[in-house]
């Protein structure tokens, strides 16, 4: 962020009373201050993500006149564990209302389009498919070879690794792979679990596994993803 704040370029706009939590109050703020920025009509896309920022960032576009100009890119976590029952399923009924407001909704996979039209957001025709831009030819250019990452964690060369680079909470599935990796080890004596990320579930995660005796098989490095 600190690069993008001096390219000449880019123009950061911050909105103070827009957060994740639903609060009316706040909500009717930072709705007040999106339409206010969006109103002169100075923008050839508005481009929204999330549920929050999409739902009032498109509201306020719809206000403006500025409709055709809006892309949302909704977010699947909306479905699975940010907000409560009640909460989530007033999320999802938001998605379906507004949906007609975006000329285009984006995903990262086919999948996640399957996601929202399965719960009646949008129709076919709005969504398009466009995977992350992320080049990682440099990255594994750079890449250490794959001995030296074992010699590196200490490994065996027979040992099966997995894990994934992610924060460690619910909604990314820390819980689920913790339960099993801990399933699949009774079988698998040389199963090793790696996770390259930090969150507010690394101490149960790894009290868990040592309740499962498996806790020499596990490694959190840590660092926050």
């Amino acid at each position: 962020r600190a690069l993008a704040r001096r390219e000449a370029r880019l123009t950061f706009v911050t909105i103070p009373a827009l957060g994740r939590p639903i609060r009316p109050w706040r909500d009717a703020r930072a709705l007040a201050s999106l339409w206010a920025l969006v109103r002169p009509g100075r923008f050839d896309i508005i481009h929204l993500h999330t549920s929050k920022a999409g739902a009032l960032g498109r509201l306020a576009a719809c206000a403006a006149g500025q409709r055709r100009k809006v892309i949302h890119q909704p977010h699947g976590h909306l479905f699975y564990g940010y907000y409560g029952p009640g909460a989530s399923r007033l999320v999802v009924a938001a998605e379906r209302a507004l949906a007609p407001l975006a000329r285009l909704h984006l995903t990262l996979t086919d999948a996640g389009t399957g996601e929202h039209l399965l719960r009646g957001i949008g129709r076919p025709r709005q969504y398009r498919t466009l995977a992350s831009g992320v080049d990682f030819r440099p990255l594994r250019a750079a890449a250490p070879t794959r001995e030296e990452c074992r010699r590196r964690h200490g490994l065996a060369t027979d040992d099966i690794v997995v894990g994934p680079l992610c924060r460690l909470e619910a909604i990314k599935g820390a819980g689920v792979l913790t339960t099993a990796f801990l399933e699949a080890a009774t079988v698998r004596p040389a199963l090793r679990l790696i996770v390259g990320g930090d969150g507010p579930l690394r101490a149960e995660i790894l009290a868990t596994v040592e309740r499962g005796g498996a806790g020499a098989r596990v490694r959190l490095p840590g660092g926050w993803i």
